[in-house]
């Protein structure tokens, strides 16, 4: 069983980033939400403010994918009955800490690199996590 995926997109900075990934998202059955930085996409269809991003996920397993995570994504249990919500953030300040708490995440999850510190770009990194909630729900 495939859960309900929501992506949420905190202050994206690359235009083409945000197409490519709600266009991955979308063809994974989920939904884009953008938290737009001030004059950055403020327009864009999928743009919301971070308190209704907060209520539209309430009620999903929040993920916080970050390089400051401590649980490998590869090795965090799912609730695949649930929604599901990953969070990210563009690659030049990701989803600070402060921030990243008010979204009141079940796990902060890294994806495992060689380097530490070192962060994959955001799309590629969305799309690793989405290949690995449909590997780990497969079967549920």
């Amino acid at each position: 069983m495939r859960p309900k995926i929501v992506v949420v997109f905190y202050h994206p900075k690359d235009p083409a980033n945000v197409e490519d990934m709600k266009r991955i998202v979308e063809d994974f059955g989920g939904d884009l939400l953008i938290i737009p930085r001030k004059g950055v996409l403020e327009d864009h269809p999928n743009a919301v403010s971070f308190e209704e991003a907060v209520s539209r996920i309430r009620s999903c397993e929040k993920i916080l994918l970050e390089t400051y995570g401590f649980n490998r994504l590869d090795e965090i249990d799912l609730e695949c009955s649930r929604c599901i919500a990953i969070i990210v953030g563009a690659e030049d300040y990701g989803v600070p800490q402060t921030v990243g708490e008010k979204f009141s995440p079940d796990v902060v999850a890294r994806i495992p690199m060689a380097v530490e510190g070192m962060s994959y770009n955001v799309v590629s990194t969305v799309v690793m996590a989405l290949a690995e909630i449909v590997y780990k729900c497969r079967s549920t």
